[in-house]
């Protein structure tokens, strides 16, 4: 039922083998490479309803951990990549084979960092290829390799560990070993403390919260709110903290308003952009009222991601009707606000987003022809020919590196490109 691939000729995989062998005393048949599974298929070797494969062993022990977790993580997804472009195996699943590289409970620590990675890295891979790819991590215990069979053949969980020959599955729980986060009895904000994690995010008091208000100032009780991602790469250090407070988006009820603004009303429901908080102060002309037929929870979800689609085609690109404009990453947030305020600014749309995704792009009436991949190159030459060689006037990126180099060809007779990431910025002036 299974056969081994990479499975080296040492004690592991001695033992293994032993394990996997059936009843009858027929060993499972070894294969140094996926390359030599793929020959045999060639030769008449049956099709195999389970590969499994083990993680390349370490080079030597003083090689740096993060040049592991890089020839790990790469010799894997080649194994993936490989692996989806032979139809022989569409109906055949990989096993891949860690050890300790997962925790099943608070107490048990993670031995290997190269092979760790490759839980993220299997769970991308399992969310675009459903039923291709199993992460299976077990321990040294000697019951452990024994119930690999049964635990493979009697459930089709995609993530699994053993331990001491019992499978475990990753599951959501109710934490019981940290604290609730609460929050002070008196008016409180949300606050980055910078220690580099999700944990400086913290609850304080927030002393402002009843203080006077200026002119052009409205104050309001916050019902719902949501983190800015901006708060949350800062949190992580992945940018460089701007000493701002955190500024999320929210929705909530006025409850005060400066002598000066008189088109909001104590009792009015609004959403906006404001800090974070039971109590927010901010300028009136960062809200505005909320439709009747909205919850607050709605309400505050929306402001963000509407806001930065309006900004960059209204005020940076200064879309012009009948033009036609790119949106990679469409199903997204701000991709499906700029899809909406596409239609409205009367602009002809292209897409890209994952193929499991495109319904959510046909259900904006955008057309198969307008729709492309976000993974692939494709969407260059399937979009150059649509547009008889014109390309778009307008793009609005999220993607990196060749894909940006891809969307600029795609303006032959120049454009505009607005680029949200930050993860490859280009210099204007070398564009």
């Amino acid at each position: 039922w299974a056969v081994l691939v990479g499975a080296d000729n040492d004690t592991f995989g001695t033992a293994l083998t032993t394990a996997l062998t059936d009843n009858t005393g027929e060993k499972p048949a070894r294969f140094d490479t996926l390359d030599d599974l793929l020959t045999a298929l060639t030769e008449g070797h049956p099709t195999p309803s389970t590969v499994l494969t083990t993680c390349p062993p370490p080079t030597t022990d003083t090689t740096p951990a993060h040049e592991e977790v890089r020839r790990v993580t790469t010799h894997t997804l080649h194994l993936l990549q490989h692996w989806l472009t032979d139809e022989r195996l569409t109906n055949t699943q990989l096993v891949i084979l860690t050890h300790h590289a997962t925790a099943t409970h608070d107490s048990e620590n993670i031995t290997s960092l190269p092979q760790a990675a490759l839980t993220g890295l299997l769970r991308t891979a399992q969310a675009e290829h459903p039923h291709h790819f199993r992460l299976l991590d077990l321990d040294h215990h000697p019951t452990t390799l024994h119930a690999i069979p049964h635990t493979l053949t009697t459930t089709t969980e995609p993530h699994l560990a053993i331990r001491t020959g019992t499978p475990h599955t990753p599951r959501l729980t109710r934490t019981t070993t940290h604290p609730t986060l609460t929050t002070p009895h008196n008016d409180w904000r949300i606050e980055r403390t910078g220690n580099g994690t999700l944990e400086s995010l913290t609850l304080q008091p927030n002393p402002d919260a009843n203080r006077p208000l200026t002119p052009g100032e409205v104050r309001i009780t916050v019902r719902a709110a949501g983190l800015n991602f901006r708060d949350v790469v800062m949190a992580l250090g992945m940018v460089p903290d701007d000493g701002h407070p955190a500024l999320g988006e929210g929705a909530g009820i006025i409850t005060e308003t400066a002598p000066d603004v008189t088109h909001l009303h104590p009792g009015d429901r609004v959403m906006g952009l404001f800090g974070i908080g039971s109590t927010a102060i901010t300028d009136h002309r960062m809200i505005t009222t909320i439709p009747d037929h909205w919850t607050y929870t709605q309400a505050a979800g929306t402001p963000v991601v509407f806001l930065t689609a309006y900004y960059g085609l209204t005020h940076l690109a200064h879309a012009q009707p009948g033009e036609t404009l790119l949106i990679h990453s469409a199903a997204g947030g701000v991709g499906q606000a700029a899809l909406q305020l596409a239609r409205h600014l009367n602009l002809t749309t292209y897409a890209t987003a994952h193929p499991t995704k495109w319904d959510s792009l046909r259900q904006h009436n955008i057309p198969d022809t307008h729709i492309a991949s976000s993974r692939t190159l494709d969407f260059e030459n399937q979009f150059l020919t649509a547009t008889n060689g014109h390309g778009v006037d307008i793009v609005l990126n999220s993607l990196a590196h060749e894909f940006i180099d891809a969307s600029l060809r795609l303006m032959p007779n120049g454009g505009r490109f607005l680029e949200m990431g930050k993860t490859d910025l280009r210099d204007p002036h070398t564009i």
